[in-house]
């Protein structure tokens, strides 16, 4: 079969023409900041229901971290795809990263385990249900600053993409390896939003918490700066025998 290309079109890293399926990922949307983070969803202790008001002093300054993102009100969502599997989890609510359990969305029968080095997720394991494991590694980071807003500037670093680095057969013998590179450079991403409220009358100072007359906020522009790093498949060996270079 003739293939046509155009003149402008640009080659994939495999090739003009050439695009190449291999291995997968588990990605993760940070929601808030990243899970893991001092003041993260799964290391957190929470108030009681009924046992936070906005509008008391104490609690104020609180509110608006939770706004920032300076403290994690929700879990992350995490997208593995992998073998024909493809889904979403999240961590449960924990104070303690080591106890965090996971939900799967939808619910199915694969088993998920984080690979917890310190507090940062150095990778997963994924068991599926006919006994294969695909093993997640080889972390790229992404980075979000956020500028100036009511409390201060905010930097949010954390993992963002796990890549799949093996399969071993249920035998416990038989394995397919996958390698990648970090690809320098990285991408920078910048993003600009603007936020639109009613003004209102502040009863607090953001900064001292006392009773402070007048103080107003209307609408303000967030500009937010994404940084990620990235990797390519250099190969894929099985059994530690045969391997094929990329």
């Amino acid at each position: 079969m003739l293939q046509v290309f155009k003149v402008d079109q640009k080659a994939s890293w495999v090739g003009l023409g050439w695009e190449l399926m291999a291995g997968g990922a588990i990605t993760r949307t940070v929601r808030g900041s990243e899970d893991e983070g001092g003041r993260g969803y799964i290391r957190s202790v929470y108030y009681n229901e009924g046992d936070f008001d906005p509008a008391y002093s104490d609690n104020y300054y609180e509110m608006e971290e939770m706004l920032q993102g300076f403290i994690d009100t929700e879990p992350d969502i995490f997208y593995y795809n992998f073998m024909g599997y493809s889904g979403r989890f999240i961590f449960d609510h924990a104070t303690d990263i080591n106890s965090a359990t996971i939900s799967l969305i939808p619910h199915n029968d694969l088993k998920v385990i984080p690979l917890i080095v310190g507090n940062s997720f150095e990778g997963f394991k994924i068991i599926t249900p006919d006994g294969f494991t695909a093993e997640f590694g080889y972390a790229e980071e992404s980075q979000e600053y956020r500028p100036a807003g009511l409390i201060g500037d905010y930097t949010i670093r954390a993992r963002s993409t796990w890549h799949l680095k093996e399969v071993t057969a249920p035998n416990g013998i038989d394995k397919v390896s996958f390698e990648y590179k970090t690809v320098s450079g990285g991408v920078l991403d910048p993003r600009v939003s603007q936020t639109d409220g009613i003004t209102f009358f502040d009863p607090y100072s953001i900064k001292t918490l006392t009773a402070y007359s007048g103080h107003t906020f209307s609408q303000y522009l967030l500009y937010t700066l994404f940084k990620m790093t990235h990797s390519r498949l250099t190969s894929v060996a099985i059994d530690n025998r045969s391997k094929q270079r990329f």
